[in-house]
This record gives structure tokens, C-alpha cells and sequence, in this order.
């Protein structure tokens, strides 16, 4: 089964938030900061492995060039600039 890479990126997302804010209020003991990290790193974690997701995911057919094709197309370019 494959997921779109905002689910994957909203599932791990929570995941992360839930138990890092979680894991600070067992710490700390402070709701307002809790939440504020369990927030950010829900932000963070999201839009990290859906960015990442949406880099790695082969766009055959669509006109989109792949993240190795585009990888290679920039060592080339930066290649030739040395």
C-alpha cells in the first residue's frame, strides 16, 4: 500500500510531536511548553519527510525529472564550473 507523502509526512509528524511533548512534560512539568514543542516538532517532522518523500518519489511520465536525474544535473553544472 502506497501513501501520498503528506500522510506519511502527517504520521510521522504526530508521532513525533505526541511523544516529544509528552516526553517534556514528564520532564518539565509545564503544559505551555509541552505543547509548544510537541507543535513545533509536529511542524518540523511533517514538513521534513514529506519534503524528502516528494524528493525521492519518481515522477516517470509527468515531465518531472527524477532526484537522481536532478542530482546529476547539478554535479554537472557545478562540475563545470571548476
Amino acid at each position: 500500500m502506497d501513501s501520498s507523502c503528506l500522510t506519511k509526512g502527517a504520521l510521522w509528524g504526530t508521532c513525533c510531536g505526541v511523544l516529544l511533548g509528552a516526553g517534556d512534560f514528564m520532564w518539565y512539568c509545564r503544559v505551555r511548553r509541552s505543547v509548544a514543542i510537541g507543535f513545533l516538532s509536529f511542524l518540523a517532522v511533517s514538513y521534513g519527510v514529506s519534503a524528502t518523500c516528494q524528493l525521492k518519489r519518481p515522477y516517470i511520465g509527468k515531465g518531472r525529472p527524477t532526484f537522481a536525474e536532478y542530482k546529476a544535473e547539478l554535479d554537472n553544472s557545478l562540475g563545470s564550473r571548476g
